[in-house]
């Protein structure tokens, strides 16, 4: 060690009190062969029934010298002595996340840490802060554990771990177990390369638990309450993270109420693929879903085969309006579950308007063909409804191209009863409109 070193010390010793106050520095300070400051300052008190027995209070502490400085302010420790053993606890009003790095790399320099939840902090990219942190060292079979708020972070994607903005919560931390429980108004959640949007709540609650054991980061979830406007999602999620990145697995269950159709997509994984998503967006969906329910485990890692990615997406709609072709009428009140996953999209026994047409058990299957591709619609529905209707099904739909446009200048009044069977081609090529009715 060398360094030049200059002080101030105030010191006061009573029967029963001790009290000192020590105010240094340290110029262009060397410790062995791999750390090294232009200059190290702070201001400590101390005071106490003895050395063993009270409360020091380190005002400011500054490193100058590395990559950024850092500093530190308002920490406080105290002490106490029982049965021959020196309990401690720490105290600290607020650090930033960007100085709390700083302070993870100072620890790294002057004693390379090994510890894997120092690891997993040192390489996470946060910003916000941390408030009213209290610090437990650990005595004997006792673990060190740290508490503290998170106030307003936001934490980037890690290692399939989602994006988080504006989170705040209570968190505590130990080396191989902690929580999180998080109680937010504004805040979003994006779960890269696994949805294609954020998630934007205007309210949520929750609790979010760790582990560690070896080289693998357990994280599992209690019940997670997320709220926008009318809109209501309640799930749980699961991430096993590895540094063997073929090894990184995560679950989520998630159900939502009351959610705008037209938004839905953000609710459907992007392991659904191109086909259905680009559909469903064309279907220019209006309505709500009563429910909307997404499961997904499997592989997050981007690069690593579908087929050890596995979703399924439920949405039960309600008084819906969807356009399923765009040279078929467009579909009103429409009532039913769609059921989607990466082999196919389907609806069963559902219910829908057309023109003044009434359609009950509706049906359509869109198989999903290899890679991600959909190239054809089947539909069967039994139909009633004014004969004028039957006329413009002919006329103003592809089925005029069959009929020669027969029924152009048909007219007619009654009913039309029927049963309808449809392969609707939804790509370019040699495909015809199929239909028995």
């Amino acid at each position: 060690i060398s360094g030049i070193l200059y002080s101030k010390v105030w010191f006061v010793w009573k029967s029963s009190r001790v009290n000192f106050s020590f105010d240094f520095g340290v110029e262009s300070f060397l410790l062995s062969n791999f750390s090294s400051f232009d200059q190290i300052s702070g201001e400590l008190h101390y005071i106490g029934s003895d050395l063993s027995n009270g409360l020091f209070k380190l005002v400011h502490l500054n490193f100058e010298g590395l990559k950024d400085n850092f500093s530190l302010e308002d920490l406080e420790i105290l002490t106490r002595d029982r049965k021959g053993s020196r309990v401690a606890s720490v105290f600290l009003r607020s650090i930033d996340f960007e100085e709390l790095r700083k302070g993870l790399d100072l620890i790294h320099q002057f004693k390379p840490f090994s510890g894997k939840l120092l690891e997993i902090l040192d390489s996470i990219e946060v910003n916000g802060s941390l408030e009213d942190i209290f610090f437990l060292p650990g005595v004997g079979y006792s673990s060190p554990s740290l508490v503290a708020n998170i106030v307003d972070a936001d934490i980037k994607s890690f290692k399939g771990f989602p994006e988080i903005v504006g989170l705040n919560g209570f968190v505590s931390l130990a080396p191989n177990n902690g929580y999180l429980d998080f109680y937010n108004k504004e805040f979003s959640i994006e779960f890269k390369n696994v949805f294609s949007n954020a998630w934007g709540f205007s309210g949520g609650r929750g609790r979010i638990a760790y582990s560690i054991e070896d080289k693998n980061l357990s994280v599992r979830s209690g019940l997670l309450e997320l709220l926008e406007g009318d809109t209501r999602a309640q799930g749980k999620v699961s991430l096993n993270i590895n540094s063997d990145n073929s090894k990184n697995t995560w679950g989520l269950s998630l159900g939502v109420r009351n959610a705008k159709l037209e938004e839905s997509l953000k609710y459907i994984p992007q392991s659904v693929g191109d086909g259905f998503r680009g559909w469903l967006k064309n279907a220019s969906v209006y309505g709500k879903g009563n429910q909307i329910g997404v499961t997904v485990h499997g592989a997050f890692g981007k690069k690593l085969s579908s087929v050890g990615k596995s979703h399924d997406v439920f949405l039960d709609i309600n008084e819906t309006s969807l356009k399923f072709h765009n040279e078929w009428p467009r579909l009103r009140s429409a009532e039913g579950i769609l059921h989607a996953n990466s082999y196919f999209v389907n609806m069963r026994n559902g219910l829908a308007r057309a023109y003044e047409t009434s359609f009950k058990d509706l049906s359509f299957n869109i198989p999903v063909e290899a890679p991600n591709r959909v190239e054809r619609i089947l539909v069967t529905a039994k139909s009633v409804g004014p004969f004028a209707d039957g006329i413009r099904f002919l006329n103003e739909t592809p089925l005029s191209s069959y009929t020669k446009k027969v029924g152009t200048h048909w007219i007619g009044v009654g009913e039309i009863k029927s049963r309808i069977d449809l392969v609707l081609p939804l790509i370019d090529s040699n495909s015809r409109v199929q239909i028995n009715t």
